[in-house]
């Protein structure tokens, strides 16, 4: 491995770190920043694929609401390199996320207030380099498995504090 591409995959795990630390704060303005124009995003096995970063962002303003509070990690990166600017990258997925209000966005399962999600998988990147900086080009996951917790017979109580993370 050069060094090169060391700096790349340093860089390769802040952009990664980055959306993640997005989605759970909803920061929807570095989101934004973090993919290629013609950027695609398949989750829930493809149940949920856009393309183009609008579409992307729309989807997250959509279902990523006020009430959807989340804990994504992703650790143990295995990234390839390609010679023409390109890179993929797989990534262990483990969340859990937080349902305030009933949340219709969600059509896999019915998700009630209260409700809770928790899951893992593996995150498939690609990436491509623009002017010198790394964007997604390709972001989706599959899942080992997900739990579905529903309020009913456990202690649903949470306060949501969604801008924590963010700098003023």
């Amino acid at each position: 491995m050069t060094l090169e591409n060391l700096l790349d995959l340093n860089a390769l795990q802040i952009l990664k770190h980055r959306y993640l630390r997005a989605v759970d704060t909803h920061d929807w303005e570095l989101m934004n920043t973090l993919f290629a124009d013609d950027a695609s995003v398949w989750f829930g096995n493809g149940a949920y694929s856009f393309t183009g970063r609008n579409k992307i962002m729309e989807f997250y303003r959509t279902l990523v609401g006020p009430s959807f509070i989340s804990n994504h990690v992703a650790v143990h990166p295995e990234v390839e390199f390609k010679d023409n600017g390109t890179a993929s990258g797989v990534w262990r997925l483990v969340d859990t996320v937080h349902f305030l209000e009933d949340c219709p966005a969600v059509t896999h399962r019915t998700i009630k207030a209260g409700d809770q999600l928790n899951g893992a998988g593996y995150y498939y990147d690609e990436y491509i380099k623009i002017a010198g900086e790394w964007k997604i080009k390709s972001t989706g996951y599959v899942r080992i498995y997900e739990q579905h917790e529903a309020a009913a017979g456990r202690n649903a109580s949470l306060k949501a504090e969604p801008a924590l993370g963010r700098r003023a």
